[in-house]
């Protein structure tokens, strides 16, 4: 009697290996999610659907999906990889599959996705065809706010902007005073010469 995949040869049932999800790493913003065991939820929500769009609602929009460890992928699987694909372009990123098992690659290739999904057997090779660079990726570094200007010092009179006129260099001991030009003299009342009176004369009658 053959065993049943529920039975071992004892009569025990055989444990099946958990579906495991982990955020494997991030490079240059995309993240690289690893999927070990069986694609098969029996839910509507899918963990990895949940983990994409936590991801997403964090500010990630770029996903590669590493399928090497998954054994086994029910149509519910290749649904949730296909929700998982459509929210993250709806992000503005993409999502594409990285190494899936001979198991996954058969499904994808009997439903066609293999033509929908961009498929790839090397994470480097799959990360830089995303196009990101690390300076893209790479959060802004704080930088000094630029100094604002009034718009009353913007417009100062050409006056202004003109340049002081220069002060006088401090005297050295080995200068020479400048002598001073002539000054008026003043000259007081009692200096003054007198005046002379001038003498009036008077129009003559005309004769009649």
């Amino acid at each position: 009697m053959k065993s049943s995949e529920n039975d071992s040869g004892a009569g025990r049932p055989i444990a099946r290996r958990p579906t495991r999800y982990r955020l494997e790493k991030k490079v240059n913003g995309i993240c690289v999610l690893e999927v070990v065991g069986r694609l098969a939820p029996s839910t509507a929500q899918e963990e990895l659907t949940m983990r994409v769009d936590d991801l997403i609602a964090s500010g990630h929009a770029n996903f590669l999906i590493d399928l090497r460890g998954v054994s086994y992928i029910s149509s519910t699987g290749v649904g949730s990889l296909i929700e998982c694909y459509h929210h993250a372009e709806r992000a503005g990123g993409k999502l594409k599959l990285l190494n899936p098992s001979q198991a996954v690659r058969q499904i994808l290739t009997v439903s066609r996705l293999d033509s929908v999904f961009d498929i790839w057997t090397d994470e480097e090779a799959a990360i830089r065809s995303f196009g990101i660079t690390g300076a893209e990726a790479a959060p802004p570094e704080d930088e000094d706010p630029p100094t604002l200007v009034p718009e009353a010092v913007k417009r100062t009179p050409a006056a202004a902007s003109a340049p002081k006129a220069a002060t006088a260099a401090p005297a050295t001991p080995d200068s020479k005073p400048v002598p001073a030009g002539p000054q008026a003299r003043i000259v007081k009342a009692a200096d003054a010469p007198p005046l002379k009176k001038s003498r009036s004369r008077r129009a003559k009658p005309s004769s009649p």
